[in-house]
């Protein structure tokens, strides 16, 4: 199978764009100013065995597949699902739509199939993307993967304030390991202003290992001072890279991993109580 391979059968290629970066993580910057997808299957799908679509979508099967019609019927029709740091949208692509990475590498075979999307989406929902790479939203919006895009810098006060009716109104908000670019104060700040929506709203979460863990650790206590935990999981994310990688952790192994987190709204979390209170709603108490 494609996403079991040996370390060496996609690694041997070498991306000489990419930069070292001072926390010891090999830097893409430069892939996310490309018009599609193309490279950013070679560089990182394919050399790097980047399988972390196949660990998010499992989890998210596991834990919130099941609440989707719900949270639709509770908007009205379709759910708001945003991917915070979307790039091209291959997150959104293995959640909503159920893609496996190898589906992913087909369909960004190249600058014309990408935009071949047949893929339903497995549940009604309303995509958002949203990024600083504009031309990675562009491409997220005229494939079909988003339905709605926004090209905002969250380290920005003032655009975060702008952001927030959107953050409010989302039901199931998914973060690639992008709280780590963010700064405490951004983190605490959009955090705060999707858990301050109303109902029942879902936020799944990545975090990446062995990278920045003083950083991780910092911005689970975060989600937690806003949100409820739900659950929890650890799963491959893609291979390492000689250098830097490799030479700052030595003795990490060949496998960077993800550790992903659900959590839940609190608002949410006290609406179901008290329907699960039934006509006893005004008496009930919940400990």
């Amino acid at each position: 199978m494609a996403d079991v391979e040996s370390p060496k059968s996609r690694a041997e290629q070498k991306t000489e764009e990419a930069k070292d970066v001072d926390e010891g993580k090999q830097n893409f910057d430069w892939i996310y100013t490309e018009e599609t997808p193309v490279n950013y299957r070679v560089h990182i799908l394919d050399a790097r065995n980047y399988i972390t679509d196949n660990s998010s979508r499992a989890e998210f099967d596991r834990l919130l597949l099941s609440k989707c019609d719900g949270l639709a019927k509770a908007r009205g029709g379709k759910l708001n699902f945003m991917d915070l740091g979307a790039c091209f949208g291959n997150s959104t692509l293995g959640m909503v739509c159920g893609m496996p990475t190898e589906e992913i590498r087909k369909l960004w075979k190249d600058s014309e199939s990408c935009y071949k999307l047949t893929k339903e989406r497995r549940f009604p929902c309303n995509t958002i993307a949203v990024d600083l790479s504009e031309p990675a939203l562009a491409y997220c919006k005229k494939a079909g993967i988003a339905d709605e895009t926004h090209a905002i810098n969250l380290n920005d006060a003032a655009e975060r304030k702008k952001f927030k009716v959107t953050l409010q109104t989302t039901d199931i908000l998914y973060s690639g390991a992008t709280l780590c670019y963010l700064t405490p104060e951004a983190v605490d700040d959009v955090i705060a202003s999707f858990a301050s929506g109303p109902g029942e709203g879902y936020m799944f979460v990545n975090f990446l290992n062995p990278f920045e863990p003083d950083k991780s650790d910092a911005m689970k206590r975060i989600l937690l001072k806003h949100l409820d935990f739900v659950g929890s999981a650890a799963r491959r994310h893609r291979l390492l890279t000689e250098v830097p990688e490799k030479q700052t952790y030595p003795d990490y192994g060949d496998w960077s991993l993800i550790e992903i987190w659900v959590l839940q709204r609190r608002s949410g979390s006290m609406e179901k109580e008290k329907r699960s209170c039934g006509n006893e709603a005004a008496t009930c108490v919940v400990s």
